[in-house]
């Protein structure tokens, strides 16, 4: 059970890093060129999962298979937790990659609070200073 959980874990990373990552973009595109069938398998997780869940399965421990139903359970149970780990691993690096640039909000920001902090002493001092005796008999 612990090797299916390994390789639901590798196949989710490995397929969402060749179907959604911009460091594969030059292979899907020249899968599309190849074919619609090819590309569109290049393209959708959930698809490339089946062979490269079979692939990792057959070759990465063939020991889980004993019988042929056994081969096809396996290859299923790698899908179901490759598409979990696949969909975690997509939300974070989408939430990374389209993250708006709020550095310029950012120094927008800080110049805002420091001017603000500096209005609040002048307030202060001022508070201060009314708050002073003026001397006997004031």
């Amino acid at each position: 059970m612990y090797k299916l959980l390994e390789l639901g874990i590798v196949v989710g990373v490995i397929v969402v890093t060749i179907t959604r990552g911009s460091l594969f973009s030059w292979l899907r595109d020249w899968m599309w060129k190849r074919g619609e069938f090819i590309g569109n398998l290049f393209s959708c997780p959930y698809c490339l999962a089946h062979w490269v869940a079979l692939g990792m399965v057959l070759l990465g421990n063939p020991g889980l298979i004993f019988h042929p139903y056994q081969l096809i359970l396996s290859v299923f149970a790698v899908i179901g937790i490759s598409m979990v780990c696949g969909l975690v691993v997509y939300k974070c690096y989408k939430g990374i990659v389209d993250a708006p640039d709020l550095s310029g909000e950012n120094e927008a920001l800080r110049e805002a609070l420091g001017k603000a902090r500096e209005l609040l002493g002048r307030i202060a001092d001022d508070n201060a200073m009314r708050d002073v005796p003026k001397g006997p008999g004031a």
